[in-house]
């Protein structure tokens, strides 16, 4: 993911650093880093800098003062690119580092920002990134007259990025510290909490909120009454009566009454009235009201809200990136249907009207089902489930009858609007006095009941064949 950091480095902050405005552009979409990783460096390295930080997607690094890669630097190690207006630096970090070494990076990226934009950086050595390395680490640079240099020494860089990640000096000292998580800590809303600490550099490992609490992010337990809320992420598990709150990204799971939040992603649960998502889900949401990005999970509500979806499973599942199918097909008992299937990708939602146009006596059909799609490109199966409302045409509209069916179908995908289908189906027929409805019933139809008392129910097996676009 790349991050565009726009941030105020105002005099106030600084005796000598002048008033400007400096672009810092994070590229952290790579296999050095993993979502929690990325999210942990971005949030340490706003909370080291002045002012309020604002954080928005950047497809590159064009106009940025400053750009942080973590990716592969020299000999498949991972680490930090630092690249200022006149030079770079390299911080060792290894792929998705412990927090403490997070922290301690963003620690010096921070200070390296800072030094650069305060003009304490030797001005003679910003031609050189070397010698902007070295200045900007405290190592001190000769002021003679420069001489020629031979070509440095194989390991001679190594020794350098050796030295950014030694121990940092006193002016590296004084940059703030994300707080280490106390083995318990017990809020009563934000900001009144022991231990005392600022909220906004906490990470908790046990929280228990009496009204609420609020923190950097959680890796353990969070228990709240009203509401629990974190600015960066969560690992583990939150409990509220009211709402669980997190800016970033959740793994684990979310339990309320009420409302449960995460911007970014999901790998875990959501279980409450209201669970929202603002990324991708890999898990469940369960409630009332499901919204979610691209659910590669499973959906469970009255309302479902998605890009794409799984598995949804409501009462209306609107999927506004997923296609919706025309569909027509034909049964061997002479009902001829067409209508509109929808969904996701494991599960799918069929809506439905009929007619038996070469029947005696003319019927209607209104059906819904749903149904398991199992995709196996370009062929596909279907296992669905359908019931349908049978009437008369004209005087005998008010005669109703009861159709249902269990059908399996096999389909090809010819193109990616078009497919034709087939299958067989098991039928149950409750004519319950419709004229007609007994037409539907071949010649090899078994009666459930024999007693002339008991319902009719008439059951047989028969084929289909379709199209869908």
């Amino acid at each position: 993911m790349a991050f565009a950091l726009a941030m105020s480095l105002p005099t106030c902050v600084h005796a000598q650093m002048r008033e400007s405005e400096t672009l810092i552009v994070l590229d952290l979409s790579n296999a050095c880093a993993d979502e929690t990783s990325a999210l942990l460096l971005t949030s340490e390295v706003r909370v080291r800098l002045p002012e309020a930080v604002v954080i928005r997607e950047s497809a590159g690094f064009d106009g940025a003062d400053w750009s942080v890669a973590w990716r592969t630097l020299e000999e498949d190690a991972c680490g930090l690119a630092l690249r200022g207006p006149d030079a770079g630096v390299q911080l060792a970090l290894a792929a998705n580092a412990p927090p403490e070494q997070i922290r301690q990076a963003a620690s010096r990226v921070a200070w390296l920002v800072s030094v650069q934009a305060s003009g304490e950086a030797d001005a003679d050595a910003l031609d050189d990134p070397l010698a902007l390395d070295a200045s900007l680490l405290g190592t001190p640079q000769p002021q003679a007259e420069p001489e020629p240099q031979a070509e440095p020494e194989p390991g001679a860089e190594d020794e350098i990025v050796a030295e950014a990640m030694a121990e940092p000096d006193s002016e590296l000292d004084s940059e703030p510290q994300a707080e280490q998580a106390p083995a318990f800590r017990v809020s009563l809303v934000p900001g009144i909490s022991f231990p005392a600490s600022a909220d906004s550099e906490q990470i908790s490992t046990f929280s228990l909120n009496l009204l609420g609490g609020r923190s950097l992010g959680l890796s353990g337990v969070e228990f709240g009454l009203l509401f629990n809320a974190e600015s960066g992420f969560v690992e583990g598990v939150q409990f509220a009566v009211g709402a669980n709150l997190v800016s970033g990204d959740v793994s684990g799971a979310q339990l309320s009454f009420g409302l449960n939040l995460a911007q970014a992603s999901l790998n875990g649960v959501q279980l409450g009235s209201v669970n929202l998502a603002g990324g991708v889900v890999r898990g469940a949401q369960i409630g009332f009201f499901n919204v979610g990005k691209d659910v590669a999970g499973l959906q469970i509500a009255l309302i479902n809200v998605a890009r794409t979806s799984a598995v949804p499973v409501g009462l209306v599942n609107f999927l506004y990136g997923e296609p919706v199918y025309l569909t027509t097909w034909f049964t061997q008992s002479g009902l001829l249907v067409a209508g509109i299937r929808h969904g996701g990708r494991y599960l799918r939602y069929i809506y439905a009207l009929g007619a038996s146009p070469f029947a005696t006596n003319a019927l209607m059909a209104a059906g819904v089902g749903v149904g398991a799609h199992l995709p196996l490109d370009p062929i596909y199966i279907d296992l669905d489930v359908l019931g349908f409302q049978l009437a008369g045409v004209g005087e005998n509209f008010l005669e109703q009858a009861t159709l249902n069916q269990v059908r399996v179908t096999i389909g090809w995908q010819i193109a990616r609007h078009f497919a034709v289908f087939g299958g067989v189906a098991l039928s149950a027929l409750a004519p319950r006095g419709l004229a007609g409805a007994q037409e539907l019933v071949p010649s090899y139809g078994q009666r459930l009941f024999e007693n002339e008392a008991d319902p009719q129910i008439w059951l047989w097996p028969e084929l289909h064949l379709g199209l869908s676009f």
